[in-house]
């Protein structure tokens, strides 16, 4: 939906956009994540041997909450999408 020039965004815009500001957050942490993880996973037989298994564990953890953060903020944009579609439905 667009938002009215006399009346200003919606309460869908507004919506929309929360939404999409979180999945911008959440891409932007599970990049960073990643990018911590990356040599850890290219060269995982000599890393793992230099990294601690508290690292590993507190790295893993991270990873994973940052994976699901960004599931949740794309699933919510699709049904959000789906919703102001109701064919897509």
């Amino acid at each position: 939906m667009m938002a009215n020039l006399e009346t200003g965004p919606t309460v869908h815009d507004e919506m929309s956009i929360h939404q999409i500001a979180d999945f911008k957050q959440a891409s932007a942490t599970l990049q960073k994540v990643m990018e911590r993880a990356n040599p850890i996973v290219l060269d995982w037989r000599v890393n793992t041997r230099l990294a601690s298994r508290t690292f590993l564990q507190q790295l893993a953890k991270e990873l994973h909450e940052a994976l699901n953060a960004y599931n949740d903020a794309r699933t919510a944009i699709i049904e959000y999408r789906c919703a102001l579609t109701p064919e897509l439905q």
